[in-house]
C-alpha cells in the first residue's frame, strides 16, 4: 500500500513538473510585449556661436562647417544594452556625418540621430561614439582630434523609460565651439554634450 501511495506521490510530481514546464516557462515569443520607439535628437548649444581663432573673436555663419562622425549607440539598463539604430528601417549601424554648425533661420538644425524599436522597461544610459577630424570657419580650416588615450564613446547617463507602442525621446544638446581646446595647430575635441531632456509621446 505505502508503494502505491509513493508511485501516485511521484507520478503526480512529475506531472506538475512537466505542467510547469510546459505552460510556465516563456520561450521569448508567446505574450512578449510590443517595442517602444528611442529616439535621439542632437543639437548644438544655441549660446555658443562664437571661437577665437588666431586672436579674433569668429561668429558662426551658414557657411561654416564642423561635421561629426556619429556611431555604434546603445542604451543601457545596468550592462544589459539594446542597440540603436539610424532610423526604424535600419538593421544595421553605420557612421553617419552631421554638420552641427548647421543653421536654419539663425537657430541651429536639431537632427534625428537615432530612431529604433528597443525592448519596453527602465534604462539608465545612452552611449555612442562621436569623432571629428575639421571644422571650416570662415577663411580658417581647423584640424580637430580626440585628446590622446580617450575613448571614441561617449557615455551620457540618464535614467528613462521605454513603454510599449510609445516613443521616448532623448534630446542631447552639444557645445561645438566650447568642445574646442588649442593644442599647438590643432584643437582637441573634448565634447561638451549632455542630454536636455527626456520626452515621452
Amino acid at each position: 500500500m505505502q508503494k502505491n501511495n509513493f508511485i501516485i506521490v511521484f507520478s503526480y510530481a512529475i506531472l506538475c513538473g512537466l505542467g510547469i514546464l510546459i505552460f510556465g516557462c516563456s520561450t521569448g515569443v508567446e505574450n512578449s510585449p510590443n517595442p517602444g520607439i528611442v529616439r535621439v535628437t542632437l543639437q548644438s548649444d544655441p549660446t555658443d556661436t562664437t571661437i577665437a581663432v588666431i586672436g579674433d573673436a569668429l561668429t558662426v555663419s551658414k557657411n561654416d562647417v564642423f561635421e561629426v562622425s556619429i556611431f555604434q549607440s546603445r542604451v543601457f539598463h545596468d550592462s544589459i544594452f539594446a542597440l540603436l539604430f539610424e532610423n526604424l528601417n535600419s538593421f544595421r549601424q553605420q557612421d553617419v556625418i552631421y554638420n552641427i554648425l548647421t543653421r536654419e533661420n539663425g537657430e541651429y538644425v536639431k537632427f534625428i540621430i537615432f530612431e529604433s524599436f528597443v525592448p519596453p522597461g527602465d534604462y539608465d544610459r545612452l552611449q555612442f561614439g562621436l569623432t571629428a577630424s575639421i571644422m571650416k570657419i570662415k577663411n580658417f580650416e581647423i584640424p580637430v582630434r580626440l585628446p590622446e588615450g580617450s575613448t571614441v564613446l561617449v557615455d551620457l547617463s540618464q535614467d528613462f523609460e521605454v513603454f510599449e507602442n510609445d516613443t521616448t525621446e532623448i534630446n542631447v544638446q552639444i557645445s561645438p565651439f566650447k568642445s574646442l581646446v588649442r593644442s599647438r595647430d590643432s584643437y582637441n575635441f573634448v565634447r561638451k554634450i549632455k542630454i536636455v531632456s527626456v520626452n515621452y509621446k
